[in-house]
């Protein structure tokens, strides 16, 4: 159900950016949900008065594949896997297992090659017996939101929200998009609206993303582009804007996306 009363009244602008982990990187691995999701229980466990939550991505993708079962013939997952695997089993802190940014290959099992390998090559292994017997952190429950209830629930409750999405090269100005993309805009963090050359192409290599909402701007602009790049102008050569935008922590470390967003070295509009 969408959790918006007919009368609710939201600021313009909303960062919980003060209450989050430091930005991480999940390297080469295809686990932005693993990131997203333990950024999450990051965010939960300062907003409760820890005075330090790092925990142990590595170890939520073993529990998502090996503990609860899911995914367990591919790299990914996606959020509600996650907070169930944390609900159910918890996660230790980083330092009992680290994360590990390259993913097994045939130099650390043989059978980590081809379409489909064993669960062990997309976790890593087994976790150490220390990560196995260290306290372990969770949540009580956790919940679907209705895609329009991100601002209620982030207004209500002053916590972050896990979302994953269909990635649109051009949009993200990814390097691996076949239309031009501007380093401008991924410097700045920006992820506009795919244009429909850009959904047509993305879809043909399609893949997904998942990353942790932590505020909105409404006044926020954009300049909306074309599937060459170009900007879109109103009639009058003024160019049309993209206005309002989500705040969002990613998981590709600092120093490359987001590097010069204002909300934080990392983060993304």
């Amino acid at each position: 159900p969408d959790d918006n009363k007919a009368d609710a009244s939201y600021p313009r602008k909303l960062s919980l950016v003060a209450q989050q982990s430091p930005v991480k990187s999940q390297g080469g691995r295809g686990v932005c949900s693993i990131f997203a999701s333990t950024a999450q229980l990051e965010n939960l466990y300062l907003k409760a008065g820890a005075t330090n939550a790092d925990f142990s991505e590595q170890y939520l993708q073993w529990a998502v594949k090996s503990q609860l079962g899911e995914f367990t013939t591919t790299e990914g997952s996606n959020g509600q896997a996650n907070m169930k695997a944390i609900v159910q089993y918890g996660i230790p802190a980083e330092a009992a297992w680290p994360y590990e940014s390259v993913r097994w290959g045939t130099g650390n099992d043989p059978a980590c090659t081809g379409a489909t390998q064993p669960t062990r090559c997309y976790t890593n292994g087994e976790p150490p017996a220390a990560a196995v017997a260290a306290a372990k952190f969770k949540v009580p429950s956790s919940r679907y939101l209705n895609t329009n209830s991100n601002k209620a629930h982030i207004t209500s409750k002053g916590t972050a929200v896990v979302v994953g999405m269909t990635f649109f090269y051009q949009a993200w100005n990814h390097r691996a998009s076949t239309l031009p993309i501007s380093t401008d805009l991924w410097r700045d963090g920006f992820v506009t609206y795919p244009n429909e050359t850009d959904k047509q192409k993305s879809l043909e290599k399609r893949a997904g993303h998942a990353i942790l909402i932590v505020g909105w701007d409404d006044d926020l602009t954009a300049p909306m582009r074309d599937g060459t790049g170009a900007i879109i102008t109103n009639a009058d050569g003024t160019p049309k804007l993209e206005k309002g935008f989500w705040i969002f922590k990613n998981s590709w470390g600092t120093g490359n996306f987001g590097v010069d967003n204002p909300e934080g070295d990392g983060y993304g509009w």
